[in-house]
């Protein structure tokens, strides 16, 4: 189980060059294909859009300076009814990074670089897909060079319901900890954590997740394997990022 990249991509190196001053956007996504609530005779539903973008992430690029790398601060918000995954992509000197997480209420992610892409994807739980309603929402960012009390970004990633036997979860980018969430208690769960050769680094049970608690992700960790809850009819893996 992991993130697949379904969003805009990168055409050319990170560079200060083609700096653009957008400071913030709000966007509106849904599932909606009804006339008459905001929509034309024959628009389509948009489930992801691009709210940030700067910075030289263009082609062309080559060889230019990055003057302008600096610490800044991403704030999101969102209204309405939906699950939306958010996707940063950062970097300076041609060096970049990519990171998908939970677009929630107040997340706020502190990085550094010349070039910043925010994404936000309307991407519904197995929960929201049986629901017959439409999904809408209205996603919104703001970018600053500034510091600021902070919701720190996290990204969930749901195992099957029931599933038999025990899940492999890919760790995400900058993940620091893991909490797992489930409809059952006590969390009877077994959390094997190992690189990309397969070689289990560290083993959690039950004893470690403890009233809700999060346990520390090793270093050099590529996947999890989580064995579901005995009855549980859903569980998740929550990832908490040092961003």
């Amino acid at each position: 189980m992991r993130d697949v990249d379904t969003g805009f991509r990168r055409l050319g190196p990170l560079g200060a060059a083609n700096m653009r001053r957008q400071q913030g956007r709000s966007f509106r996504l849904h599932t909606t294909t009804t006339p008459g609530i905001g929509l034309q005779p024959g628009q389509a539903p948009t489930t992801r859009e691009r709210l940030i973008y700067t910075g030289g992430l263009g082609k062309g690029n080559e060889g230019t300076g990055d003057a302008y790398a600096s610490a800044c601060t991403l704030a999101c918000s969102i209204t309405g009814r939906g699950t939306v995954r958010g996707k940063i992509e950062w970097g300076t000197d041609g060096h970049s990074n990519v990171v998908f997480f939970d677009w929630l209420q107040g997340t706020v992610i502190h990085v550094a670089g010349s070039a910043f892409t925010l994404e936000a994807e309307l991407v519904p739980t197995a929960a929201e897909e049986l629901l017959a309603d439409d999904l809408d929402v209205t996603v919104g960012a703001s970018i600053g060079y500034y510091a600021a009390g902070r919701r720190s970004p996290t990204r969930t990633l749901y195992g099957a319901a029931l599933a038999a036997g025990a899940v492999d979860i890919e760790i995400t980018p900058f993940a620091a900890v893991l909490h797992v969430a489930s409809d059952v208690s006590p969390l009877d769960v077994l959390a094997e954590f190992r690189d990309a050769a397969g070689v289990v680094l560290t083993v959690y049970t039950e004893a470690d997740f403890i009233a809700g608690a999060s346990v520390p992700v090793p270093n050099g960790a590529a996947v999890v394997r989580l064995s579901p809850p005995v009855g549980a009819r859903v569980f998740a893996a929550v990832f908490g990022l040092s961003l």
